[in-house]
C-alpha cells in the first residue's frame, strides 16, 4: 500500500468515488465532472503474473491506480490466500446437511447475484458451509455470517472446491475470531480509537454505544454485509494483497474518523438513532473510494504501536483454539506498547515506525539512578503532595505534546513509564487519565515499566540508560521482582506454542510494516489529508442528503428555513453610519425550524453555499456572547457558540436578504453593528440583533460585494 500512495501523491486530485448512474443523477454536474475514470489492469498480463505465480508484490504494482476486472479476482485472492495449489478437500462430499438453516441464509444472501445464478450458488455455499461444520465438527450458527462471506466468492464464479479452501482461509487469516458480544477484538478496537481519536472515543462511551453494537456485522462478514458486493470485491482485491489481517480494524477506523464531525453533532440523537447512523456508512463507499479507504487504513496503520500484533495475533487470526484474556485487554486504560519497541524507537531515532516521546512516571529519586535518554520525568507524588505543580509540569508537558506529539503530521507519540509495580502504578494510571480527559492523542503505557525495561536490557543498561547507577537502581529492584519477567498472557502456554508460526508471521508483517512507516510520514502526509477530505466530504453529503427527519434534522447552509418575504416597496437594504441611540434591542423569537440546532462551526462556515463569514459576540442585556455571521447567496445566517462544546454553536437564526431592512453602526464605535429585519404582509414583526465585530472594515466590504447584487437583482 505504500507503493500505492506513492504513486498517486503527485497525480492531479481526483474525486474519492466513481458516481454509478443513480449517484449521477443525484450529484451535482461539477461533483461528476470532476472525476477520472481509472484504467482498467492489462488482463493478459496479469493473468500471466498469476499462471506463473508471481510474487504478490510484483502483481500488486500492476494494479496500483487501476480496476481489477471481476474475472481475476478469483485466481488474485486464491493467490492472495495461499490455496492456489491446495488439493479438493471438499470432493464429492454430499451430505447429510443437518440444518436447514444453512440453505436459507444462504438464499437470502445471493439474491445480490444475477437471478440465472442464485440457486447454484446458494447450493455451493450451502456444500461449502455445512462440509466446514462436519469436518471441524461445530454446529452452524446462524448468526455467523459466513453466508456473507461466502458471497464474494460466489459473485467471482469460483468453484465449489476454491471456495472451501478460500472460504477456511479467511475465517482462520483474516477475520477476528470471538466476534461476539463483548468479543476480544471490540476491545481492542475501542483502545485503538481511543489511541487516534480520544475525543470520539470518549462521545461513543457517553452514549454507551460500544464497539460491538456496529462493529460486529462488519468485522464477522469484512465489510461484506454493509457494502454493495462490487465494492465489497474491490475493497477484498486491495486487502488481501496487503496480507494484513490487522488493516480491516483501520478500514473501520477511517470510516468513523472520517465522519467524526456529523457523529458528535449528533448530540441530541438517543444511543439507537446514532447506532443506525454509523452502521449506514459503509453503504456510502463506491468503487471508486476504495484506493483513498485503503491508503488512509495503511496510513493509521502505520501511525500505530505495532507491539499488539504481536500480543493478540496468535488469539484473532490463527488456527489454534487458543482462549482469549478478556480481563487483560478489557481493564486496559490505554493502548498497551512493549517496552522493546519503546526500545526501538529511543536507539533509532532516524529509523522506521512510530516514534516515541517517553514520558517517565518514576518518583525523582528512582528517575535519578537512570532513565531513558530525552524522557521527561513527571513525578506521580506531586499529584497527591503538590497538585499546583503537577498542573504546571502537565502543561509544560502539554505544550510539548501540542508542537509534536498532537500535531497530526508528527511521528512523536507519547508513552507513559511506570515502575512496573502495581501499587507504584495505580498513581501513574491516574496520571494517564488525566491526559486522556484532555483529548489528547496517540497516548500508550508502556508493558511492566521500569522492572521490564531492565529486564530487556540485560547487560546493556549502562550503555542505553542515561545517569545509571547500578548500585542504587538495584536498590530499587528486588532480586524476586527481577526473576520474574513481566509478561500479559493472552493465551495459554500449550495454545500459544500451536500459532508459533503465525505469531513469527505477525511479527515480520509488523517490521515491514514500521520500515514503510517512515515513507507515510515524509512524503504522503499531503496526499492522506487530500484523501481524508474527498471521503469525509462524500460521506457528509450522503449524510446530510439523507437525514429527511422533521425532529432530527441538522442545519446546513443550504437549508431554507422560515418565511419568505416578497419585495418590500421601501428602499429594502441601505447602510446608514448615524449615530443609534436606541440601545434597547428587542430580539423577537424565530419560528424556523432550525432554531438551536447545534453544527460543527468549521464544517458549517466550508458548506458550499457560503460566500463569508465573520466571528463576532452578540450584545444583549449588558452581555457579550461569541456569535458567528455568515453570508450565503440569499440568506444572512446568525450562529450562537456553545459554552462546553469548543468548536460548535447553535443556529441562532436565518433570515432572507429581502427581510433586511437596515444595518447601522454606530459614529463612536463603528465596530458595533445593529441590523434591522421586517416582516411582510400583515406582519409587523421588527427584530433587531447588534454585534460587536472586530473586522467591520471587512464587514462592510463584505455587505457591499455579497448583498447589494442581491438587492439590485431583487428590486430588478
Amino acid at each position: 500500500m505504500a507503493e500505492l500512495i506513492q504513486e498517486n501523491v503527485t497525480e492531479p486530485d481526483t474525486s474519492s468515488s466513481k458516481p454509478n448512474e443513480e449517484d449521477n443523477e443525484a450529484d451535482s454536474p461539477d461533483d461528476a465532472g470532476g472525476e477520472e475514470e481509472k484504467p482498467l489492469v492489462d488482463l493478459t498480463e496479469l493473468n500471466s503474473a498469476l499462471n506463473a505465480g508471481d510474487d504478490i508484490s510484483t502483481i500488486k504494482s500492476m494494479c496500483v491506480g487501476k480496476i481489477i476486472p471481476p474475472e481475476a479476482m478469483a485466481e488474485l485472492w486464491k493467490l492472495c490466500l495461499g490455496v492456489t495449489h491446495k488439493p479438493d478437500a471438499i470432493g464429492s462430499w454430499s451430505g447429510p446437511i443437518e440444518s436447514d438453516q444453512i440453505l436459507q441464509d444462504c438464499k437470502e444472501v445471493v439474491a445480490n447475484l444475477p437471478e440465472s445464478r442464485r440457486e447454484a450458488a446458494a447450493v455451493d455455499m450451502q456444500m461449502v458451509i455445512a462440509f466446514y461444520c462436519k469436518s471441524r465438527n461445530v454446529r452452524y450458527p446462524p448468526d455467523s455470517g459466513w453466508a456473507e462471506v461466502l458471497l464474494p466468492l460466489a459473485h467471482v464464479a469460483m468453484n465449489r472446491a476454491d471456495m472451501y479452501n478460500c472460504f477456511y482461509a479467511l475465517l482462520y487469516k483474516y477475520i477476528p475470531k470471538e466476534c461476539k458480544p463483548n468479543g476480544l477484538p471490540f476491545h481492542l478496537f475501542r483502545l485503538l480509537l481511543l489511541y487516534h481519536d480520544p475525543e470520539l472515543c470518549s462521545f461513543l462511551d457517553t452514549k454507551k454505544l460500544f464497539p460491538e453494537e456496529y462493529l460486529l456485522p462488519w468485522l464477522r462478514s469484512l465489510l461484506v454485509s454493509s457494502c454493495a458486493l462490487e465494492v465489497a470485491c474491490s475493497m477484498w482485491s486491495v486487502y488481501l494483497m496487503e496480507r494484513d489481517p490487522f488493516l480491516v480494524f483501520f478500514l473501520v477506523l477511517v470510516i468513523l474518523i472520517n465522519a467524526k464531525d456529523f457523529i458528535m453533532e449528533s448530540l441530541d440523537n438517543d444511543k439507537e438513532k446514532l447506532k443506525e447512523i454509523i452502521s449506514s456508512f459503509p453503504r456510502q463507499l463506491s468503487a471508486g473510494d476504495i484506493d483513498d479507504f485503503c491508503s488512509l487504513a495503511e496510513y493509521y496503520a502505520a501511525r500505530t504501536p505495532q507491539s499488539f500484533r504481536k500480543d493478540y495475533h496468535g488469539v484473532l487470526f490463527s488456527t489454534s483454539r487458543a482462549t482469549p484474556s478478556y480481563s487483560t485487554l478489557s481493564q486496559q486504560l490505554c493502548l498497551p506498547v512493549s517496552v522493546s519497541e519503546v526500545l526501538e524507537s529511543v536507539k533509532d531515532q532516524e529509523g522506521y515506525g512510530v516514534r516515541y516521546f517517553v514520558v517517565d512516571c518514576r518518583p525523582l529519586d528512582q528517575y535519578s539512578c537512570g532513565h531513558l535518554p530525552g524522557s521527561f520525568q513527571l513525578d506521580p507524588n506531586l499529584l497527591l503532595h503538590s497538585p499546583t505543580d503537577f498542573d504546571v509540569a502537565s502543561e509544560r508537558l502539554c505544550g510539548r505534546i501540542n508542537r509534536t506529539g498532537g500535531n497530526p503530521d508528527s511521528t512523536e507519540h507519547m508513552c507513559f513509564l511506570g515502575s512496573g509495580r502495581e501499587l507504584e502504578d495505580q498513581f501513574v494510571h491516574m496520571i494517564v487519565a488525566k491526559f486522556l480527559q484532555k483529548f489528547i492523542p496517540y497516548v500508550s503505557l508502556a508493558k511492566g515499566g521500569f522492572i521490564e525495561l531492565h529486564r530487556v536490557l540485560g547487560d546493556q543498561l549502562d550503555k542505553v540508560l542515561e545517569d545509571y547507577d547500578v548500585a542504587i537502581c538495584q536498590h530499587f529492584l528486588s532480586a524476586e521482582v527481577m526473576a520474574e519477567p513481566h509478561t500479559v498472557a493472552a493465551v495459554t502456554k500449550a495454545d500459544s506454542t500451536k500459532s508459533d508460526s503465525d505469531s513469527e508471521a505477525a511479527i515480520s508483517r509488523s517490521k515491514k510494516l514500521q520500515e514503510r512507516g517512515a515513507k507515510f510520514y515524509s512524503s504522503v502526509a499531503s496526499g492522506v489529508k487530500e484523501r481524508s477530505q474527498r471521503l469525509k466530504e462524500r460521506l457528509q453529503r450522503w449524510l446530510y442528503e439523507n437525514d429527511q427527519g422533521e425532529d432530527d434534522r441538522h442545519a446546513k447552509p443550504t437549508d431554507k428555513l422560515g418565511r419568505r418575504y416578497r419585495d418590500l416597496d421601501t428602499n429594502v437594504f441601505s447602510i446608514a453610519d448615524e449615530d443609534d441611540n436606541d440601545d434597547t434591542v428587542e430580539l423577537s423569537s424565530s419560528d424556523d425550524e432550525m432554531t438551536n440546532r447545534m453544527v460543527n462551526i468549521s464544517s458549517f462556515t466550508k458548506g458550499e453555499d457560503v460566500l463569508q463569514s465573520f466571528p463576532c459576540s452578540e450584545l444583549k442585556d449588558g452581555y457579550s456572547t461569541p456569535s458567528h455571521i455568515i453570508f450565503t447567496k440569499e440568506e444572512l445566517i446568525l450562529l450562537r457558540e456553545l459554552s462546553d462544546r469548543t468548536g460548535y454553536a447553535r443556529v441562532k437564526a436565518k433570515h432572507s436578504v429581502k427581510c433586511l431592512n437596515k444595518i447601522t453602526a454606530k459614529k463612536k464605535h463603528p465596530d458595533v453593528v445593529t441590523f434591522i429585519f421586517e416582516g411582510n404582509d400583515n406582519s409587523q414583526t421588527v427584530t433587531k440583533y447588534r454585534f460587536h465585530i472586530p473586522s467591520s472594515r471587512q464587514f462592510v466590504e463584505a455587505i457591499k460585494t455579497h448583498l447589494e447584487p442581491t438587492k439590485t437583482s431583487s428590486d430588478n
